[in-house]
């Protein structure tokens, strides 16, 4: 009886530390999971607030371009180190946008590669985030890691020595520079170029770039222009309409739809555009239109007969005996 009770006592206690094992197992494995929820939570926290700093980028290039004053006007108060408040006063977070993640803020640090008055220039910006104490966990090899991998391609890290950042979105010197102290082992970051496909390919209202549209554009509306309007090469009109009809469109030009002319809109009708006339043409009262006394053609040289164009009349201008017959000549006119 008594072994059997030891016996028994030594399987309690087995069951019993197998139990341990599972519950610390399972403490872990769901302290993990939660972990990894609130890292992923501050990622996409983060690639929300990199969208608003390559704006920031594009204004900056922007306002830097050929303006030496720009800074007198420009509403950061250090253009190296814009706060994320100042991003959301500015419009480029919204307002409701948190200003800090569940692991902690982040700081917008921007580079220049040249002194930007001057050409080549290129600025580009990272974005770090020390974790707060609460959270050193981050530091861990595992979570490390996680944030390159889930960063869409724009995750650093500092790790090793800890003389850099380093991470699918390039490397970066640790310290950055410009008094900027070094960050510790453990610090994320997430690397924000300027990318000109992305922040160039938009026009925006009052615009003073050249687009230099590269490809054909369709517009479905009207254009219109407050100064010149040039083509190098030809300017093509498909619109038609008739000599003397109504148009409402005041200087408007269509194309004369009677032949190869133009026409003008004025005081509510269309008139011919200066230089364009409806030919003319001889009639010989022994021959047909085509030939006269010598062989040589008679034929209007705009419809290619003995008429005038539509819209024209024939005016008389000069009436002549000749071989065989009488020739009259005409001119068509409007």
């Amino acid at each position: 009886m008594h072994k059997q009770s030891g016996s028994l006592l030594l399987e309690y206690m087995v069951v019993v530390m197998l139990a341990t094992v599972m519950a610390v197992g399972a403490v872990e494995h769901l302290q993990r999971q939660m972990r990894e929820q609130l890292l992923s939570s501050s990622i996409n926290w983060g690639l929300q607030l990199r969208e608003a700093a390559q704006d920031y980028l594009h204004a900056l290039s922007q306002a830097r371009a050929g303006q030496i004053d720009w800074h007198v006007a420009w509403p950061y108060e250090d253009w190296r180190r814009p706060r994320l408040d100042e991003l959301q006063t500015q419009g480029l977070l919204s307002a409701s946008f948190p200003l800090h993640s569940v692991l902690g803020g982040m700081q917008l640090y921007v580079q220049e590669s040249a002194h930007c008055e001057t050409q080549p220039c290129r600025l580009d910006a990272l974005l770090v985030m020390q974790p707060m104490t609460a959270f050193a966990w981050v530091a861990q090899p595992h979570y490390q890691t996680l944030w390159k991998l889930q960063s869409q391609g724009y995750g650093l890290t500092v790790a090793g020595e800890g003389k850099s950042f380093n991470g699918p979105g390039g490397q970066w010197n640790n310290p950055l520079g410009g008094g900027i102290p070094s960050f510790p082992v453990g610090s994320v970051g997430l690397s924000v170029y300027k990318n000109n496909m992305r922040t160039e390919e938009f026009l925006s209202v009052g615009d003073v770039r050249d687009p230099s549209f590269r490809g054909g554009l369709t517009v479905r509306e009207d254009i219109s222009s407050m100064q010149d309007l040039h083509a190098t090469r030809a300017l093509r009109i498909d619109g038609q309409a008739h000599h003397k009809s109504a148009c409402k469109m005041d200087q408007a030009v269509m194309r004369d739809a009677a032949g190869p002319g133009l026409l003008v809109c004025h005081q509510g009708y269309w008139q011919v555009m200066g230089g364009v006339n409806g030919g003319a043409y001889s009639q010989h009262t022994s021959y047909e239109c085509h030939t006269g006394p010598y062989g040589l053609t008679q034929k209007n040289p705009v419809t290619g007969n003995c008429d005038c164009p539509p819209d024209y009349f024939a005016l008389l201008m000069a009436e002549d005996t000749v071989q065989e017959g009488v020739r009259r000549s005409y001119l068509c006119i409007r």
